[in-house]
């Protein structure tokens, strides 16, 4: 139980995260690399300090975990890169369903490299995540082929990310699980504000607000990432990314109350039957990949 609820709070808080990088993109005038940065540089910031706070007894020799937790942050970063990019394109109610389809990736992965064998209801499960991620395509207008190729790049890069936190987690053994999510998370998001400082020379001018706007997406996105460990530690990566894919019903209903409330920078106004029918589509996403977790041998 703790496993999905943890999940849970991860979807809520990528949700918000996603949209305040549209909300950051669009009013401070920060283009997607100048967000990866400085936000990378805040939370490279904050894990510094928590991993020396935090940092357990005991904890095993760098060398034993030091490949995954590369491989955790260089796939993530690639991933970032592509999210971005595809939120540039289009409105984050759109994309983040569509995110689910990593489930598809990892099957796919786990069944080429990883000697993993699917039976007939989990490739309908495929199959039907397909169609909603296809319903959503055709849900008020066609994606841009643009938003369908970074979203693509984005789901390769985030499931190989997510394949190497399950490993990194398991090399830092003797430590228990959770703990060794925690330090896991503080590791990788310190790495990757290192990975950051190089590029601060050619954002060295980036004006204080956007500095300052940076900041909530980066708040968000870091607690977010903190669930997601601890609920792969939990429960595991797929069945964790299944409890993720509850996102998309929650960016789509964030933005429908935003675009309601005048926020049309955020999330377009769309009639109420394309709402439907998004909405239908992130649950088909839903069931398909349960379904899939739900069905094995």
């Amino acid at each position: 139980m703790l496993g999905i609820v943890l999940g849970l709070f991860a979807a809520l808080m990528q949700s918000v995260s996603y949209l305040c990088s549209r909300h950051v993109t669009h009013r401070f005038n920060a283009g997607s690399v100048r967000l990866l940065v400085l936000s990378h540089l805040w939370m490279g910031a904050i894990s510094s300090i928590a991993a020396v706070l935090y940092w357990p007894d005991g904890m095993p020799p760098l060398g034993q975990y030091i490949w995954p937790l590369a491989g955790t942050m260089f796939f993530y970063l690639l991933g970032q890169i592509g999210l971005f990019m595809a939120l540039k394109y289009t409105e984050a109610s759109r994309i983040s369903p569509l995110l689910a389809l990593k489930v598809v990736i990892l099957a796919l992965i786990g069944t080429i490299f990883l000697s993993l064998n699917l039976n007939l209801w989990q490739w309908v499960a495929v199959c039907m995540a397909l169609g909603g991620a296809a319903l959503l395509n055709w849900s008020g207008g066609s994606l841009p082929f643009k938003a369908i190729l970074w979203l693509l790049f984005t789901c390769l890069n985030y499931s190989l990310s997510d394949l190497n936190i399950l490993v990194m987690i398991e090399h830092m053994q003797p430590l228990p699980a959770m703990k060794a999510a925690l330090i896991g998370n503080f590791c990788s998001y310190a790495l990757g504000g290192a990975c950051m400082l190089p590029l601060l020379y050619f954002h060295r001018k980036a004006p204080k607000e956007q500095w300052i706007g940076a900041f909530p997406f980066a708040a968000s996105w870091f607690v977010a990432m903190l669930f997601l460990f601890t609920c792969f530690a939990q429960i595991g990566v797929v069945y964790g990314n299944i409890i993720q894919s509850t996102r998309g019903i929650m960016s789509i209903l964030i933005g429908a109350m935003l675009a309601s409330r005048g926020a049309v920078h955020l999330e377009a106004v769309v009639a109420r039957s394309v709402f439907a029918r998004r909405l239908f589509a992130a649950l088909l996403t839903l069931a398909a990949i349960v379904i899939y977790q739900g069905m094995k041998p």
